[in-house]
């Protein structure tokens, strides 16, 4: 009897096991499907990894689950969180390094379109709708990207979802203006107006969005001086309009014996903010004398002659080109597929072209950056700004970790057509970043050799990592620089012509060096690390500062130890100073 009842509950626990195996296979397998999609990333293997999120989606897995592997590996919304990296002179930045672009946009359109049609009413329905209305518009149908701009906005309304139908209305304009298309910008600028009048408006960043797209449909139109006076007389009423909102909200707080909150300024508001610096950009071209509204427009190629289509291209002016590329960029826009863009309503000053690409649109090529990378708008109407990627550099050695135990370091690579002279610069690498330092410049052939004691002497970036103070969070190694034996370095040069314009280089735009097929990176292990060297690596910089200093008292002939002494001197009477 006891056998048979213990027969009945095996069979119970079977049908129990067999029965979580569609639950398992609904929730827990993605969860195992995404975990290994992130390793493939991880290790550069994204073919690998479309293939296995394309599988998943096929799969009987949740809804919820679909939206999140679609939010994830698919959507990316504005062009400047569209690129794997952004470039410029003076900035090169990798915003989302852990999520590279993985689907073309060809490829993520119906995954975008199912989203937009039966997705969650929230801002990644937001962003695949902008996503797929920029890229109708590169391909020359403005009309299907405000019918994708449009659709969306229909959910977000019977949501009351009202940021949400602000923003795509906004789009909706942009592309309007972009395409010429005035009668229709001003035509949405009205649905705006009538939304603003609406008592259940959610919105308040409206009253301050109208007068802004107002004012760059008249900069659209080249209608400078209108621009100009229309702005003035909107900054005035909104801070009028501003304060009042400000006094009245004190004036319930205090009724309700509450503390009365911070005023808080209309200048930090962000679509304030853009408002103020279209106006004190028209401010300083009335200052030049020069009310003329340009465009600027030309094609990004391979030296092959290949056309670079769908390149973000983001026109900066100068307050804004040593920060990151952001969401809120006043000319912004993509190469079509002949690699052509145009830029238009643009307020006379200087200004720089940053650019935003896919690993794959860039993987091998470099830009080939002018000597001058300012571009200075003044009485032009019309300016041609073409722009040509080259291949990279190839490197011969140090590569692939090659440990260098001799008394110098040569380094050699491919030799360039046209150029004129390399520079050669060296980096320190760390878990979390690198500095790099010129080492030589106008170097006349394609190597270069150092000795160690040369190498040893150059100064290097410092770097910090985590929160305390400098002490605390400067990367010892960065301290020691080349001297240190147990540090990791790097190496990459760069083609100049005889314009001093840069031709090409070796290094790329990979984040991940370790990918490549020559990877440029090197030990030098021609020292031994010293008891101070090892308390410095440590984090003992006090202990390891008096050691270096006793060494020196002792052996004044010790170059290492009296390097780092002045070195860390330095480091010191910084850190103090601040």
């Amino acid at each position: 009897m006891k056998k048979q009842i213990n027969i009945i509950y095996f069979i119970y626990i079977l049908v129990f096991l067999f029965g979580l195996l569609p639950v398992a296979s609904i929730y827990l397998q993605p969860r195992i499907e995404m975990a290994s999609i992130d390793k493939q990333l991880e290790a550069g293997n994204e073919p690998t990894a479309k293939d296995q999120i394309k599988s998943l989606l096929q799969q009987n897995i949740s809804d919820k689950k679909k939206w999140e592997i679609i939010q994830k590996y698919m959507i990316d919304g504005d062009l400047a969180h569209r690129f794997d990296v952004y470039i410029g002179p003076s900035i090169t930045t990798w915003p989302n390094p852990d999520n590279p672009n993985v689907f073309t946009a060809e490829e993520a359109i119906p995954y975008l379109e199912e989203y937009i049609e039966d997705g969650p009413v929230d801002g990644y329905m937001q962003s695949a709708a902008k996503q797929l209305a920029i890229y109708y518009q590169q391909q020359g149908n403005s009309e299907k990207a405000d019918q994708i701009l449009v659709k969306a906005s229909v959910r977000a309304i019977s949501s009351a979802e009202g940021f949400y139908v602000t923003d795509l209305f906004m789009k909706r304009v942009k592309i309007a203006l972009e395409t010429n298309n005035f009668s229709k910008a001003e035509s949405i600028i009205e649905e705006l107006k009538e939304q603003a009048k609406q008592k259940n408006t959610t919105n308040a960043d409206l009253q301050t969005i109208i007068p802004l797209l107002e004012i760059e449909k008249l900069l659209h139109e080249g209608k400078f001086i209108q621009a100009h006076e229309k702005l003035n007389q909107d900054v005035v009423m909104l801070k009028k309009q501003w304060n009042e909102e400000n006094e009245k909200y004190r004036e319930m707080a205090e009724q309700a014996g509450q503390q009365p909150p911070e005023d808080l300024q209309f200048e930090n508001g962000v679509f304030a903010s853009e408002l103020l610096s279209i106006k004190h950009q028209l401010e300083q071209a009335i200052k030049l004398r020069n009310t003329n509204l340009a465009s600027i427009e030309g094609r990004i190629t391979k030296s092959n002659g290949m056309p670079m289509s769908g390149v973000g291209v983001f026109l900066r002016n100068e307050a804004s080109v040593n920060m990151s590329v952001g969401r809120d960029e006043r000319h912004q826009t993509l190469t079509d597929e002949n690699g052509f863009y145009q830029i238009t309503g643009v307020i006379p000053g200087k200004y720089q072209i940053h650019l935003g690409l896919t690993q794959a649109q860039v993987d091998g090529w470099a830009w080939a950056m002018p000597k001058d990378q300012w571009i200075d708008i003044t009485g032009d109407r019309r300016i041609t700004y073409n722009m040509k990627f080259n291949p990279l550099i190839e490197i011969h050695e140090p590569v692939n970790y090659k440990e260098i135990r001799s008394k110098e370091v040569r380094f050699k690579w491919e030799k360039v057509s046209d150029a004129d002279y390399y520079d050669l610069n060296l980096c320190l690498e760390f878990d979390n970043g690198s500095t790099c330092s010129s080492i030589e410049t106008n170097i006349k052939q394609n190597e270069f050799t150092i000795p160690f004691e040369e190498l040893y002497d150059k100064k290097t970036g410092i770097m910090f990592s985590g929160d305390g103070s400098q002490i605390e969070t400067v990367e010892p190694g960065s301290l020691l620089g080349f001297t240190n034996s147990n540090g990791e370095f790097s190496w990459y040069v760069r083609a100049y012509d005889k314009d001093d314009s840069v031709i090409t280089q070796s290094n790329g735009y990979t984040l991940n060096k370790r990918l490549l097929d020559k990877a440029p990176i090197f030990y030098l292990k021609e020292r031994e690390l010293t008891k101070a060297d090892q308390l410095l690596l440590d984090r003992k910089i006090p202990e390891a500062f008096e050691l270096y200093k006793q060494t020196v008292k002792e052996n004044p002939n010790d170059t290492h130890s009296q390097r780092m002494v002045t070195r860390l001197s330095e480091f010191v009477k910084d850190i103090e100073g601040k």
